[in-house]
Parts: C-alpha cells; sequence; structure tokens
C-alpha cells in the first residue's frame, strides 16, 4: 500500500486532528439539513412557486453564515498569526459546542424562534470562519513536506466525507430521532473533536520553498519574468475565477431544497440523499487527485470542470429525475474535489511560511464574499422563476466561467508565444 493511503495509520497527530473534523462536520452538517428544511416546511405553502417565503428564509440564514469569513478577515489573519493552530482549532470547537448546546436548549424547551436561528447561526459560522483557514494552515505542522498532497487530500476529503454521513445520516435522523437530539448529537461532536484535537501534538512548519525552487507544475501560459517576487501570477486568476464560480454553485444548496420539495415532491430523507452525492463526488474526486496531472495548467484544468459541470446542471431543467439530479451532483463533486486537492496543493508549496496565516485567511474571505452575494441573489431569482430554472441559470453561469478560464489560458498563451 502506497504511503500517501497510509498518511492516517503512520501519522497519530494528523489522524486526531481528522477524526475530529470528520466528527464535528458531520454533527453540523446533520443538523443544518434539518434546519434548512425545517424553514422550508414550516415557513412555505405547499406550492412555492406561489409563496416565496421558504425562499427568503433560507436565502437569509445562507446568506448571514456566508457572512463572517469576509467581515472578520483582518481578525482571523491577525489571530492565525498570533496564536497556535491548535488552541484555536480546540478553542473554537470548545465554543461551537457551547453554541449548540444553546440551539439544543431552546428547542427542547420550544423557544427556537426564526430570528434566534439567525443570530446563533451567525455565531457558529463565525467559529467555522476561524477552523477551516487554521485548518489549511496548520497542514506542514502536521505532516512532512513529502506528505502535504496527501494530507491536502486527506483534508479536502474530511469535508466530503463529513458532510456526505451528515446529509445521510441527518436525513435518517430527522424522521427517527427528531430535530433535538440531531442538535445534541451536533453539540456532542464539537466537544468530542475538541478532545481529538488537544491529543495532537502541532509541530513548527519549516519555511514554504518559492515557486522557484518548488517542484510543481505551474501554469505554463504564465513566464518567469511576469512571476511576482512572492506567489506565481496564476494565483490571483484562479482565486477569481473559484471567487466567480461559487457565485453559481453555492446556490445548488439553496435550490436543492426547493426543488426536491416542489419538483420532485419529495422528503428530508431524498434531499439528504441527493446532497450527499455532491459531498461523495467530491471524496472521490479529492481521493483520485494525486493519480491525475494538471492538463496544461490549473487555469486551464479548472475551467473545463467548470463548463462540464455547467453543462450538466443545466439538463436538470429538462429531466428532473431524482437519479440525474444524483448523477450530476456526483460529477460535480468529483470535479470539485480534483480541483481542490490540486490547487491548495499548489498553494501549500509556494507561499512562504511568513505569509501564510494572511494569505489563507485572505483565501477563504475572497472565496467566501461569493456566497452571501450568489445567496442574495439567487433568492431574489427564486421568486420570480421555478427551482428547475433556476438550475438552469446556475449552470450557465458555470459554463460561462469555465469558458472565460479556457479563453484567458488562450490569450496569455498567445501573449506568451507572441514574447
Amino acid at each position: 500500500m502506497s504511503a500517501s493511503r497510509n498518511l492516517l495509520v503512520r501519522n497519530k497527530d494528523f489522524r486526531f486532528v481528522w477524526m475530529a473534523q470528520v466528527l464535528s462536520q458531520a454533527g453540523s452538517r446533520a443538523y443544518f439539513i434539518n434546519l434548512l428544511w425545517w424553514i422550508v416546511s414550516s415557513t412555505g405553502a405547499s406550492n412555492l412557486s406561489q409563496d416565496h417565503t421558504a425562499a427568503w428564509a433560507s436565502g437569509v440564514l445562507l446568506i448571514i453564515m456566508g457572512l463572517p469569513p469576509v467581515l472578520l478577515v483582518k481578525w482571523i489573519g491577525k489571530t492565525l498569526g498570533r496564536h497556535s493552530s491548535k488552541n484555536i482549532l480546540v478553542g473554537f470547537e470548545i465554543f461551537g459546542a457551547v453554541l449548540t448546546t444553546v440551539v439544543l436548549a431552546l428547542a427542547w424547551s420550544g423557544n427556537l424562534s426564526l430570528s434566534l436561528v439567525y443570530v446563533l447561526s451567525i455565531l457558529i459560522a463565525t467559529c467555522q470562519a476561524f477552523v477551516d483557514p487554521t485548518l489549511v494552515k496548520a497542514v506542514p505542522e502536521l505532516v512532512d513536506r513529502e506528505d502535504v498532497e496527501s494530507a491536502v487530500a486527506f483534508e479536502s476529503s474530511t469535508q466530503a466525507l463529513a458532510f456526505f454521513s451528515g446529509a445521510a445520516l441527518g436525513a435518517v435522523a430527522s424522521g427517527t430521532l427528531g430535530f433535538t437530539v440531531t442538535v445534541g448529537l451536533n453539540a456532542l461532536s464539537y466537544a468530542v473533536s475538541a478532545w481529538l484535537t488537544s491529543r495532537a501534538r502541532f509541530r513548527h512548519a519549516p519555511d514554504t520553498p518559492g515557486p522557484e525552487s518548488a517542484h510543481i507544475p505551474t501554469d505554463p501560459v504564465v513566464p518567469q519574468s511576469q512571476k511576482s517576487k512572492g506567489l506565481p501570477a496564476e494565483v490571483m486568476p484562479l482565486l477569481r475565477a473559484f471567487a466567480i464560480a461559487n457565485i453559481f454553485m453555492f446556490p445548488l444548496f439553496l435550490i436543492l431544497p426547493l426543488f426536491v420539495k416542489e419538483s420532485l415532491g419529495g422528503s428530508v430523507l431524498l434531499l439528504g440523499l441527493l446532497e450527499s452525492c455532491f459531498w461523495l463526488g467530491i471524496l472521490t474526486g479529492a481521493n483520485q487527485s494525486s493519480r491525475l496531472p494538471v492538463w496544461g495548467g490549473y487555469l486551464r484544468m479548472s475551467g473545463i470542470l467548470f463548463a462540464l459541470f455547467g453543462a450538466l446542471v443545466c439538463t436538470i431543467m429538462l429531466v428532473p429525475h431524482p437519479f440525474w439530479v444524483a448523477f450530476v451532483m456526483a460529477c460535480g463533486g468529483a470535479g470539485a474535489g480534483l480541483v481542490n486537492v490540486k490547487v491548495i496543493t499548489f498553494f501549500q508549496e509556494t507561499v512562504p511560511e511568513s505569509s501564510r496565516a494572511d494569505f489563507f485567511a485572505k483565501l477563504q474571505a475572497f472565496v467566501a464574499a461569493a456566497q452571501p452575494v450568489s445567496y442574495l441573489l439567487f433568492t431574489g431569482v427564486l421568486t420570480v422563476i421555478s427551482p428547475a430554472q433556476a438550475f438552469f441559470l446556475s449552470g450557465a453561469g458555470l459554463i460561462i466561467v469555465g469558458a472565460s478560464c479556457l479563453s484567458y489560458h488562450c490569450w496569455r498563451y498567445i501573449a506568451w508565444t507572441a514574447d
């Protein structure tokens, strides 16, 4: 068995952190999918095309949960630079356990209202806004340099595995255990996560070599003369492409509950299974990333996958069948998992240690800034078109982003060869 496959066995510190995040994020996804379904079921009419209260209520929840990484980017960067990764992870996991316990108490007493859900959700999202960049920054503190890509793949699979199991188990738990028990399990998962993380040993990360010495494939369309002193010039085009793509990708999780209820006539169980297909796809793409080459540069590879996923999403309006939606979500997840591992590994290899805290905080904020924009846009869109039509609009946007990436790549290549 290859070394990459044995990473969790060989490195107990990384194993503790990985297990901790699988637990806490799975619990959070189970809780969140039940919360979205509760909003759709309790605030919407039987015909969602006539009553848009559910779309607005769901959209507001998703919008406010995307604000902390953007609004707190400077504070997050300073915190990551001044405090150890271990203390940040353990501290915010404990805070998450406290907040979800408050939600549990309110739900148990029957006092949980939509306004309280919004307040507590933005606080829980704040915890995750600190945890996510800390996990990326901490990779060299947990593994050796030769294991970085394997560790990034495992981290990507962490969210995918957690969201896959959380979506599926959360949907089942809703019908058997109920909403309050699901919230209680989430609080417990945070507490166990904090304990596991506290057992891991984080070492000081070695200085990361610059792009000139890093043995990674870079985008051939960017000549060395055009690279900045600190980072390769293709970093910003990649970030812009991902931010714009997320404007059309994030709304899938806003559209899907409404689509399941109106177009498919399904239940929360079907919603959980369809969403879990996306995370299963991400898990597959992340685990296979090391076996696949970068096709002529990161921007070109991303553009191809964005366009293909967009084309598949467009077909949902034409084929509104659960099996086809599951296939589309799985394919899209596989592409997203592949791109995520390749690009994050590229950043891990090129960002100097002195800039890591700021860079990864800004990376999260740059991409996350698309979340409130996209949810606000599509919440408004869902008041005038059906969920099926919203899928088509989302897919068309991804096709345009993919074509733009390929056009930029071709233009840069022409300019480079002309020089």
